[in-house]
């Protein structure tokens, strides 16, 4: 029985394990009472330890590895054909006696070509595609060397840009292959703009504006107030072949001419009228 020394509820207890005094108090007093932490663990790992020693129905096996003794319960023991005291010695069992065709899951993968270099490999696993790592790294580049489907010279691109099409080095060779590979007429503001490019057209612009000496024939503008423009009174995308004719041709400022734009036919018996 703990024997009260003080008024306020201290008593003093023993040990249950050490055997060693010390004081708490009485309300926390339930059971069994250890002086410290280690005393109660000690206490409870001894008692565990004799409870499944108590449980135990199974034997002591030696490790098919190293020798030493394992304890297997009975179900593992007709479970497991190999027993083994340790992660360790299992690899290393299998590694020495499941390796290759000694393994009972053994299969035989048949050899095949490298998709890079073509050499005929052994493979370890089917999903195997090259030779080694060096041919997979090269295989699986980000960037490729093309040649160029106009000049033939060397470059690199992206395996995304490959895409089975033309590939080109420049713009220089995309027009120059465009242009003779060009599959389609033309577009009208094509035709026009090869127009006004032409030497005859620049003459023919010269000529139209000095014929009306400068000045818009729509609200008589002159060339100091705003820019004038050499107006086609037929568009030159349906009538090319007057495109150098002086008679077609009328000077506008850049209101009037932009009150043209995609009006022209309605436009051009106007224009002929103001002419004659």
């Amino acid at each position: 029985m703990a024997k009260v020394t003080r008024k306020w509820g201290w008593v003093d207890v023993k040990c249950e394990l050490c055997g060693r005094e010390f004081e708490r108090l009485r309300s926390r007093i339930r059971g069994r009472t250890f002086c410290s932490k280690e005393c109660s663990a000690q206490y409870g790992g001894a008692v565990l330890a004799m409870v499944a020693k108590a449980m135990r129905s199974g034997k002591m096996i030696p490790c098919d590895m190293c020798g030493k003794d394992v304890y297997q319960s009975k179900s593992r023991a007709k479970s497991y054909r190999h027993r083994f005291c340790s992660h360790e010695c299992h690899n290393r069992w299998m590694s020495e006696h499941q390796r290759g065709p000694d393994n009972p899951q053994y299969e035989e993968i048949p050899k095949r070509r490298c998709e890079h270099c073509g050499e005929l490999i052994q493979r370890r696993v089917k999903a195997q595609k090259y030779c080694d790592l060096k041919c997979a790294r090269t295989a699986k580049r980000t960037r490729v060397t093309v040649s160029c489907s106009e000049c033939g010279c060397k470059f690199e691109r992206m395996r995304s840009q490959l895409g089975g099409r033309e590939l080109f080095c420049s713009r220089k060779c995309w027009r120059k292959y465009r242009r003779m590979h060009r599959q389609v007429e033309p577009s009208e503001t094509v035709l026009r703009v090869r127009a006004i490019r032409d030497k005859t057209v620049r003459k023919w612009r010269k000529a139209v504006l000095s014929r009306d000496e400068y000045r818009c024939r729509g609200c008589g503008v002159g060339n100091d107030d705003t820019k004038i423009y050499a107006h086609h009174i037929l568009p030159v995308g349906s009538f090319p072949h007057l495109a150098d004719d002086v008679q077609n041709g009328i000077t506008l400022c850049r209101e009037c001419h932009k009150q043209t734009m995609k009006h022209e036919m309605e436009w051009a018996p106007i224009f002929q009228e103001i002419l004659n």
